[in-house]
């Protein structure tokens, strides 16, 4: 339903240039976005990096309750969060 919102409803992407980015026909991914076929998870790099977007990984995380979180760049600021999640895992394991 996501790829036939994005590509048929939304047209916010054309099926003719994400196929070529991908390297598969036009009908293949017309076969995905209509649903005629699933989407392979081996081919979901290549839509990513054929689209610039992370919607539809965000929509699929959500989907399987998960939450994306971009990656932390700063070595300083990953450390002081590591130890923030340490010190309140100490703390509740304390007030047991």
């Amino acid at each position: 339903m996501y790829l036939y919102t994005m590509f048929i409803t939304m047209k916010k992407w054309r099926t003719d240039d994400i196929a070529k980015k991908m390297g598969i026909s036009s009908d293949t991914l017309y076969r995905y976005i209509r649903g005629d076929k699933n989407f392979p998870f081996d081919r979901f790099l290549d839509f990513l990096k054929a689209t610039g977007d992370l919607d539809y990984l965000k929509f699929i995380a959500n989907e399987v309750g998960c939450t994306l979180i971009q990656k932390i760049k700063s070595e300083r600021f990953a450390k002081d969060l590591a130890e923030i999640g340490r010190l309140l895992t100490e703390s509740a394991s304390n007030k047991q």
